[in-house]
């Protein structure tokens, strides 16, 4: 995990440990359980497990190109300017 992800979850533990207000901790609550139910509640249908099959085969066979993250990057910075 790159230490800014870390450094941001050590800054929301802090910051949460810190609040006393009831109404501020529960809309964090809120959020960050909409957040993880959402992510928990997502199931894949039969139709998509099938097209992640068929991608992965095609990719371990070498009939797709897959790119690394920096690629991706690279391109989306080129293409998009981000």
């Amino acid at each position: 995990m790159p230490s800014t992800v870390i450094s941001i979850k050590e800054k929301l533990h802090q910051t949460i440990d810190s609040i006393d207000d009831d109404k501020i901790l529960e809309a964090f609550y809120i959020i960050l359980g909409s957040y993880r139910n959402v992510a928990e509640e997502y199931v894949l249908s039969d139709k998509d497990l099938i097209e992640l099959k068929k991608r992965e085969t095609d990719h371990i066979a070498g009939r797709t190109k897959s790119y690394s993250t920096d690629e991706i990057k690279k391109i989306i910075t080129e293409k998009y300017g981000y």
